[in-house]
């Protein structure tokens, strides 16, 4: 749990993250041995020139260091292996065989460069090579290897720089791994961003981080863990919900909002919008979610093969216009119906389209979602952006709503909607978008509202972080928001992910297994018969080691109070319409699942769902089919609740 210190250094690695890395090695060493026994022997008559004895020795010799090295992970293994996650007291004597290893790979360094010497030296001198010389040659290849994986190990875990009595982070460290972590972009025409993550960091993560990396992953086991017992449990037994935080079962239907539905407010017409925020996506999303061969015949045939200047409305796409014939494609409209397209990426700036449905008649601005650097720096951005919309004031995503201002310029001050309703008088304005796309695209909605007072918003995979809790009522009158089953990014806010750091944390505490068991999980279960992560006792025991966790805990909740107070809470905004898997046991791995669907409330949101399909949930393509199933299919609870 305490992050090792070697050489006065910090590591970042814990006492118990050497159990699988130090027995893949005695694995592969153990191999070694065999290995050169086998050859050594078979073939050792064959040295017979005067440089063959020097094979001989730097062979002996590496078999010897792999025994070394067997004996000492061995133990590194074994002393691992003891205590739990937070009790690394039965631990502390670690640091002494990893000083031992450390003696042992410098002196392999110097022997492999003695083996380089002697396969080089034999070279010359004997006409024919035997197997044993070859052996060798690949031992010193692959020891050479072995010893710059160790040492680029090494270089990553340890903190050079580390100092045991700082605890505060500072705003410049957090600029410098900021850029670091985006170092292909521009520092200097980024800065302002770099320092707003920055002083969003520094009060999130005000000192340096306890746990290290294996500790969060098998904290995130133990927190998966309890909340598949806890749904099990609610599949079996109809308990009330308000029993945990966690709403997991999606087989109680929760009450409707207060806001009458609105007639548009259909799974036939979620559908329809849905293909337009996945055909934003380009070229790449096309070929990638449908069959590569069929998706790339029928995209060739429209490229631009004649490299002819693109059109004015065209901005920004590559020369074959992939990504423009690639929406037309996803959403069936021709290049006709084009209004806008403007592929400019840079942050705050997200491609859009702006087109004409006529069969529906719509005029529909589609937002892109997250595909690249600027993408992500933009959903980052989660400073609270002060507004004002239909008289209500509240909050939002700045990030986000930077966006939005930059599309409402562009269509407003080029006259792109305006060119658009010249066109086709009488439509309807229709926004539309996909995870960052539908965040845009909602505030998009909230900002034209007055000047389209009959515009409607479909907004699938909403991020959690959005509207403040004054503007919600606000915006049920004009978007919907879908979300899929336990899709993380609905669900992912400050707030939401500060409650999970804290059930990591409780978990950890209360988990009386070691690291590598609840890691392995079934995989040891099976092997050794021991850990059982489905039936883990929750018991707090005290130990007189563990107090400090105790404390760590007690200091992260009142950080969460503190990060509550500055930052005010953010949810999906409008009506929330929530797709559902059907559970059937007997479904076929490889058979698409069946949909049903429910009106719900933020509360469903409220919580961090950890579940094997909340990241394939995402994906819009899963999305569009399943709201193209419901759509098929009628549901008839969404129309007896309407």
């Amino acid at each position: 749990m305490h992050r090792l210190m070697l050489f006065n250094k910090q590591l970042h690695v814990g006492s118990d993250d050497f159990v699988f890395s130090a027995s893949l090695e005695i694995l592969m060493k153990f191999i070694g041995i065999i290995f050169i026994i086998v050859e050594f022997v078979r073939y050792l008559h064959d040295f017979e020139c005067s440089t063959g004895h020097l094979v001989h020795s730097y062979l002996s010799g590496l078999m010897v260091f792999f025994a070394l090295t067997v004996a000492v992970d061995y133990m590194i293994v074994q002393v691992s292996m003891r205590g739990t996650i937070v009790d690394d007291s039965p631990r502390k004597n670690i640091t002494k065989f990893l000083y031992t290893r450390l003696v042992i790979l410098v002196t392999e360094f110097f022997w492999t460069i003695y083996g380089t010497a002697s396969i080089t030296l034999h070279m010359p001198v004997c006409d024919s090579q035997p197997r044993v010389y070859w052996l060798a040659c690949a031992a010193v290849i692959l020891g050479w290897l072995a010893i710059i994986v160790q040492v680029v190990l090494i270089l990553f875990v340890f903190e050079f720089k580390s100092d045991r009595n700082k605890a505060i982070i500072t705003k410049h460290d957090w600029e410098k791994r900021w850029k670091g972590l985006f170092c292909c972009l521009s520092s200097n025409e980024n800065q302002h961003i770099f320092s707003t993550l920055s002083r969003v960091c520094m009060q999130l993560f005000k000192k340096e981080e306890e746990l290290v990396a294996s500790d969060i992953l098998a904290g995130l086991i133990l927190v998966y863990n309890k909340q598949h017992q806890t749904r099990q449990q609610l599949d079996v037994v109809d308990a009330p919900l308000l029993t945990s935080r966690l709403r997991c079962k999606p087989y109680k239907t929760v009450p409707s909002p207060a806001m009458c539905r609105k007639s548009w407010m259909t799974f036939s017409e979620a559908a329809l919008y849905m293909k337009y925020a996945l055909g934003s996506y380009g070229w790449f999303y096309y070929i990638g979610l449908n069959n590569p061969v069929v998706a790339t015949c029928k995209l060739m045939p429209r490229l631009n093969w004649g490299m002819k200047e693109p059109p004015g409305h065209i901005v920004k796409d590559d020369k074959l216009l992939a990504n423009t014939a690639a929406f037309c494609l996803q959403t069936g409209c021709s290049i006709d119906d084009l209004v806008h397209v403007s592929f400019l990426n840079e942050i705050y700036a997200i491609p859009f389209y702006v087109c004409i449905d006529n069969e529906n008649q719509s005029v529909i601005v589609a937002i892109r979602g997250t595909l690249s650097l600027e993408d992500i720096l933009t959903d980052l951005v989660v400073e609270r952006a002060p507004v004002c919309f239909g008289g209500i004031k509240g909050s939002v995503h700045t990030g986000m709503y930077q966006s939005a201002i930059y599309i409402r310029n562009k269509i407003l001050l080029e006259g792109i909607l305006e060119n658009a309703f010249k066109r086709v008088e009488g439509y309807r304005l229709v926004i539309t978008g996909h995870s960052l796309g539908a965040g845009v695209a909602a505030l998009l909605a909230l900002e034209l509202r007055s000047i389209y007072p009959d515009l409607i918003c479909f907004a699938y995979a909403t991020p959690g972080e959005l509207v403040s809790d004054s503007l919600l009522s606000y915006t049920e009158e004009f978007i919907c928001t879908v979300a899929l089953g336990y899709d993380v990014v609905p669900r992912l806010g400050l707030v939401e992910a500060i409650k999970l750091r804290i059930d990591i944390l409780e978990a950890i505490r209360n988990c009386s297994l070691p690291k590598h068991q609840v890691i392995a999980g079934k995989c040891w279960t099976k092997i050794f018969g021991k850990a059982d992560l489905d039936h883990l006792p929750t018991v707090h025991t005290e130990l007189k080691s563990a107090k400090w966790f105790d404390q760590y805990i007690i200091e992260e909740t009142l950080e969460k109070e503190k990060i509550i107070a500055n930052f005010e809470p953010l949810y999906p905004p409008g009506q929330i319409l929530h797709v559902l898997e059907k559970k059937d046991s007997n479904r076929a791995w490889n058979a698409s699942p069946e949909y049903y669907a429910e009106w719900t409330d933020r509360q469903t949101f409220a919580e961090i769902v950890l579940s094997k399909r909340m990241i394939a949930h995402h994906f819009p393509d899963t999305l569009l089919y399943a709201l193209r199933q419901l759509a098929e299919h009628d549901h008839l609870d969404l129309k007896k609740d309407n």
